[in-house]
């Protein structure tokens, strides 16, 4: 129903999480917020909207899963499913 998010997309998510989280699960945070930033495309509300959601669910799993999310610093294919899987694409 909503925005579908493109692999451009995605990928640029995952470089902004590269290269932002580092071992603090703040930055987790910080990433998302800087997403809007970095790609222009994602100007769109129902996808602002999805990234301030997204906010609330990673503090949550940063808080559970405490930087074992070093896999997007060299993600894949594969990460990038998983990535995707999250965001309900």
């Amino acid at each position: 129903m909503g925005h579908k998010w493109t692999d451009k997309e995605c990928i640029v998510v995952c470089e902004v999480f590269k290269r932002d989280f580092v071992d603090s699960s703040s930055s987790l945070v910080n990433a998302i917020s800087s997403i809007m930033k970095e790609c222009p495309d994602l100007e769109n509300g129902s996808v602002r909207m999805k990234i301030s959601n997204t906010v609330q669910l990673c503090k949550e799993f940063s808080i559970r899963h405490t930087c074992q999310i070093s896999t997007l610093k060299n993600y894949s294919q594969q990460h990038l499913k998983a990535f995707k899987k999250v965001f309900e694409i």
